[in-house]
């Protein structure tokens, strides 16, 4: 079962280019948690000491208000920012389902790279990458939200031209 956990942890984008070694001493630091369906893994506008990787079972991510904005049922990193750059989080997450999460403190992490520096500055390397492919993707997504925007104007005027929306 390590591994398994070894070679998951790898493949993850934030540790990709670690050595098995430094994935198996961030693996001794880590706790494997059950979460039972509506459980609350971390709460919006908080800074979190823990960083969090998502095994099995499905996570619903929220806003502050609980609205749903996505949900997490492949393996992936959860709170990299406020662990890595102290930053509040910006959503709310919940387990749908049982779900299993690796918990790790940010301190062991951060022990790790003050031992190893080459893996921070592999961390940091990758995590500009993964904000950079976050960022592109959400540009796609908001063009595509400003079509349908632009789309839903058109067809109003065609509807109902003197509703000031349509303006």
């Amino acid at each position: 079962m390590e591994v398994d956990l070894t070679h998951t942890l790898m493949n993850i984008h934030l540790f990709e280019g670690a050595s098995y070694d430094q994935i198996q001493r961030i693996l001794t630091t880590t706790t494997q948690r059950t979460l039972a369906p509506g459980a609350v893994l971390c709460e919006s506008e908080t800074i979190d000491e823990h960083l969090y990787v998502f095994l099995d079972g499905a996570l619903r991510i929220e806003t502050p208000d609980k609205i749903k904005l996505a949900e997490v049922t492949h393996v992936r990193v959860i709170g990299e920012m406020g662990v890595l750059i102290g930053q509040p989080r910006n959503s709310r997450v919940v387990a749908e389902v049982e779900s299993t999460v690796l918990e790790l403190h940010g301190e062991d992490l951060q022990q790790v790279v003050h031992d190893e520096p080459d893996f921070g500055q592999r961390l940091l390397i990758n995590l500009c990458t993964l904000l950079y492919s976050r960022t592109h993707g959400m540009n796609a997504d908001l063009e595509a939200l400003q079509l349908k925007k632009e789309q839903i104007r058109e067809r109003l005027a065609e509807l109902a031209p003197d509703d000031p929306l349509a303006q």
